[in-house]
């Protein structure tokens, strides 16, 4: 059985009428890479059926700019950890005793 793919706006996203093309404003084309097998990508469709495609990518790209957030905020907090001990063990040694010479 063949499958048929319509609007469910009821509209087209091309027609040819008198000489001239009516467009959908929603008819949108969308060039790239396809985060599926890494081709470049240069294809027109309905802007309601690019949505599910692009809310995929953006999800994908928000969990990478979260995995290099934590990742920054784990080293900056090993730094952080490391100056203080350094503090602390500043602070807790003993320091020696200068000698003041009289002048006198």
């Amino acid at each position: 059985m063949e499958i048929k793919t319509t609007c469910p706006l009821g509209s087209q996203c091309e027609t040819a009428k008198d000489g001239y093309i009516e467009r959908c404003a929603w008819y949108t084309e969308v060039e790239g890479i396809s985060s599926n097998n890494g081709e470049e990508i240069k294809e027109s469709r309905c802007a309601m059926a690019w949505l599910p495609l692009l809310q995929i990518e953006t999800t994908a790209k928000t969990i990478g700019v979260n995995e290099a957030i934590c990742s920054a905020r784990e080293e900056n907090i090993k730094r952080q950890d490391m100056g203080l001990n350094l503090q602390i063990q500043a602070m807790t040694q003993p320091q020696p005793q200068k000698q003041l010479k009289d002048i006198n």
